[in-house]
């Protein structure tokens, strides 16, 4: 799994970090009075966020991530570990977040052979990924350096039916722009020196706006896409 990919608050950009506050502002819903697992939780922002509902327990591998989490937040533990090989006995967790983990996982069939095994029966698993629609169109390998697999909504639904039985399923960040024009602008910032031109304008053309950040129900629409897909799905014996 690579770990070079992490939010740090105020290094990143506002609306970077505004987006994944919302999925964790959006999975509280579900976490009162539970114990939750953070599943790469990074530097443990959106586990200070989950800690006001129940307790959480928070991993990653990143054994620097997991020292500025523990600093950050002490009201959760912390732990540096692998998430395709959990420390934890069978039926542990209430409810598991794991956002914007599955893409940078080579054998992503651990990691969810191994959400499953210690999430309860009855339990939770919120998962999120972006959209391979948005960010790596027409092309097999992603753009984005420290993905190992992008997934379209199709090829997600199809994986994690394998392991639990989905419940519901969101975008965030729904836009016009994402299906007609961030799709040509991730393949030009790969193969040409504009690219990164034309990613900056088209940012500055696509104000951040609340719906940036909203979290909907998915629904397959022609004209719209969210950059991110968000899955709630519980636990089912396979």
């Amino acid at each position: 799994m690579i770990e070079l990919e992490r939010i740090i608050p105020g290094k990143v950009s506002n609306s970077i970090y505004q987006e994944h506050l919302s999925r964790y502002l959006f999975a509280s819903v579900f976490t009162k009075d539970k114990l939750i697992l953070d599943a790469a939780c990074g530097t443990g922002y959106g586990s200070k966020i989950l800690a006001y509902k129940g307790r959480v327990v928070g991993i990653d591998i990143s054994k620097i991530s997991i020292r500025y989490a523990s600093k950050y937040c002490t009201d959760c533990d912390f732990l540096v570990m692998d998430v395709t090989h959990l420390g934890f006995r069978n039926d542990v967790f209430d409810v598991i977040c794991s956002f914007e983990t599955i893409e940078h996982i080579k054998d992503y069939k651990k990691y969810l052979v191994e959400m499953r095994r210690v999430l309860k029966s009855g339990g939770l698993l919120i998962i999120s990924t972006p959209l391979k629609e948005v960010f790596s169109p027409l092309i097999t390998k992603p753009t984005n350096p420290y993905h190992v697999h992008e997934f379209s909504v199709e090829d997600i639904r199809s994986i994690l039916s394998k392991y639990f039985s989905i419940t519901a399923i969101y975008g965030q960040g729904f836009s016009v722009i994402n299906r007609f024009l961030f799709p040509y602008i991730y393949i030009v910032t790969k193969f040409s020196k504009y690219g990164k031109y034309l990613e900056r304008l088209a940012e500055r053309l696509k104000a951040k706006t609340k719906w940036d950040y909203k979290i909907t129900y998915f629904r397959k629409n022609r004209l719209i896409l969210p950059k991110y897909v968000i899955l709630i799905c519980g636990k089912c014996q396979k």
